[in-house]
């Protein structure tokens, strides 16, 4: 959906890395463009309609935005089981990623990682995210 339909909706959780999908209505969030050399970019600046550009997500296809989403409910999912002083809980990430790695089918019985399918299927996985303005060549 078009931010001008709904407005600008400022939800924290759109601001953690990784998240360039909105969870709730299953859009990919804007990105705010600026200017690296503008005498602003250190500081907090409201965006205005010709700043804000959804058009990377243009060419994703349905597996790319599924990917994305997944990676933004993940987060979600870490953040909500963030420990009281703020800090991701290590043992429930833990937990979690070896639990994943053993799905992946990426472990061993005895618990040590394939490397060779692990790094094969990582970088498969990880494709989407090259769509990502910030995470492309582009950036460099």
């Amino acid at each position: 959906m078009k931010w001008e339909t709904r407005g600008v909706a400022w939800n924290l959780w759109h601001q953690y890395p990784g998240c360039w999908i909105c969870l709730e209505h299953q859009c990919p969030l804007h990105v705010y463009i600026h200017s690296w050399r503008s005498p602003y970019r250190a500081g907090w600046q409201t965006p205005t309609a010709s700043r804000l550009d959804a058009a990377w997500a243009e060419g994703l296809s349905s597996n790319e935005f599924e990917q994305l989403g997944r990676l933004a409910f993940l987060i979600d999912a870490l953040v909500r089981l963030s420990d009281v002083d703020g800090w991701i809980a290590g043992d429930a990430l833990k937990l979690s990623l070896r639990l994943r790695l053993g799905e992946l089918g990426w472990m061993t019985r005895r618990g040590s990682l394939r490397l060779r399918e692990a790094a094969r299927d990582f970088l498969r996985i990880l494709h989407p995210l090259r769509a990502v303005i910030e995470l492309s060549r582009q950036a460099i």
